[in-house]
């Protein structure tokens, strides 16, 4: 009789630990959409000058020509690689990084800033199609799918 109250209070102890540790395990990473004014993208204390909008004239640009040049607060700025050129659709804050979606001709590819210093944290693989999408912690490029972990890095 001792035995099984001792396997029933591990078992209860156990399970609570587990379902403690739930919400934990199930957080995904939440990425923040820029908002954009002009050439400027802007996110908490982060902005984000995407260079000359394409075509100029507009009031919704279709595309910028980079490379991003990125503040943090009243800090001094940085600029990103080159290689983050002609950025279109949505640019997403997490952290200290940015993801921004980019093309060149029919190529597309996505990118993670640094927001401290702008080197490249990561690149996707070259895409088709449109501008990339977020949804639910994942990148949506073209076909492929890539899962954000709960600090927006790629799994």
């Amino acid at each position: 009789m001792n035995i099984n109250r001792h396997a029933c209070a591990a078992t209860a102890i156990f399970l609570g630990s587990v379902i403690a540790s739930l919400p934990a395990w199930s957080q995904q990473c939440r990425l923040v959409e820029m908002k954009v004014s002009g050439q400027t993208a802007q996110a908490a204390n982060v902005s984000v000058d995407l260079g000359e909008a394409s075509p100029p004239d507009s009031s919704s640009p279709m595309a910028y020509q980079g490379p991003p040049k990125i503040r943090v607060g009243d800090g001094a700025s940085c600029t990103a690689s080159d290689d983050v050129s002609i950025i279109f659709g949505r640019q997403w804050l997490a952290g200290n990084r940015i993801y921004f979606s980019t093309y060149s001709g029919s190529e597309n590819r996505v990118y993670a800033i640094d927001t401290r210093d702008c080197h490249t944290l990561w690149h996707s693989r070259v895409f088709e199609g449109g501008p990339a999408k977020y949804r639910n912690g994942v990148l949506i490029m073209g076909n492929q799918r890539v899962r954000l972990d709960r600090s927006c890095s790629p799994k």
